[in-house]
């Protein structure tokens, strides 16, 4: 996990320094005309959350440095619109923007599968941020512009950390385990012989604290921390149980063709930088969350090599069921030949985290 962090800080440090070659948002703001421009903004975030707040503070600034020509009202999660409906939302215009996670496509958009959490130690997270701009998003992108008219801007990637009442170390430590999980983690889980449980999120501490349930992930370590994993279970599994994109930031086609240059400009160096400052927060927060984790009694739990090789092959072959199309298939194989690629070069990085 150290490792993955220092290499994530370093891709960070050099995307802010490109970042801060261009021009910033008041320099590009130079009014072209006087019309007003004001959008909707519609979150899948709670109003308490870092990023949220981030975001309503960062329009404020945008309003004041375009002299108000581009003004944005940012709203949480169900406040406009429920976040599983926001892209439908965006692409019928009943909002200009929004912010969601990669769920809400994935009915019609077997891509969005591959690019959200993808279950098993496939490949660490600085590897899956190199694989995801490289190959994973762009596909995304088209995808996204074709079927719902937007403009596509990804948001970071994120661990999903197991914590768990007993130790898992084997494969078979899995079976008869009632796990709190969903999506293709929850298909690699029952795969390993563990149950899966509904559990909604404001009940998942009581249910762990009960015994309805044995281990959860609520994102990372810090979700891990928000909720008091420590208080609950015993330990944190490693290779995390999931890597992959949490959220993305998506523009209807038309709002944005309908703002003179210098504003489209604004609003793309603005969702552009939000990728980066939001893993820079969230490697802050992650580092927090499992240093209280520690600090409160919690012990790392860690797969043995052997299995950590079945689980991945495991993985992958799940994986494979998820190539529904053109685009999630060119994802999946971009993905085989990437990790192929990283574990001849580092023998191998899956182990890493």
């Amino acid at each position: 996990m150290k490792k993955a962090l220092l290499i994530i800080n370093g891709l960070i440090i050099v995307a802010l320094l490109l970042v801060a070659g261009t021009p910033q948002l008041g320099a590009t703001a130079q009014a072209a005309d006087t019309k007003v421009y004001k959008w909707v903004f519609a979150q899948a975030q709670q109003p308490n959350n870092t990023f949220f707040l981030r975001n309503k503070k960062e329009a404020k600034e945008i309003a004041k440095q375009t002299n108000g020509r581009l003004q944005i009202q940012v709203f949480s999660d169900g406040v406009i619109v429920p976040s599983m409906e926001i892209p439908n939302a965006v692409k019928n215009r009943t909002i200009e923007m929004g912010n969601t996670p990669y769920s809400a496509f994935q009915a019609v958009l077997p891509s969005t599968r591959m690019i959200s959490f993808m279950g098993g130690p496939l490949m660490s997270l600085s590897d899956w941020m190199v694989w995801g701009n490289a190959f994973g998003y762009p596909v995304v992108k088209a995808d996204i512009d074709k079927t719902f008219n937007a403009r596509f801007y990804p948001g970071a990637a994120l661990p999903a950390v197991l914590c768990s009442k007993k130790p898992v170390t084997k494969l078979s430590d899995y079976k008869g385990m009632k796990l709190r999980m969903y999506g293709h983690t929850a298909s690699l889980a029952r795969k390993l012989g563990a149950s899966i449980v509904q559990v909604p999120g404001n009940e998942l501490y009581t249910a762990l604290q009960t015994g309805s349930i044995d281990g959860a992930f609520w994102g990372g370590y810090d979700g891990a921390w928000i909720i008091k994993m420590w208080e609950i279970t015993k330990y944190y599994l490693t290779p995390v149980c999931a890597v992959g994109g949490a959220m993305c930031f998506i523009v209807n086609k038309d709002a944005y063709n309908e703002l003179p240059g210098d504003l489209q400009l604004v609003v793309d160096e603005w969702l552009k930088k939000q990728q980066w400052l939001t893993a820079k927060e969230s490697r802050q927060l992650e580092e927090r969350g499992l240093d209280t984790m520690i600090q409160n009694g919690m012990k790392r739990s860690a797969m043995n090599a052997e299995d950590q090789a079945e689980i991945k092959r495991i993985a992958l072959e799940l994986l494979k069921d998820e190539a529904k199309d053109a685009s999630s298939t060119e994802m999946y194989n971009s993905m085989v030949n990437f990790i192929r690629q990283d574990e001849k070069m580092w023998k191998p990085s899956f182990n890493a985290e």
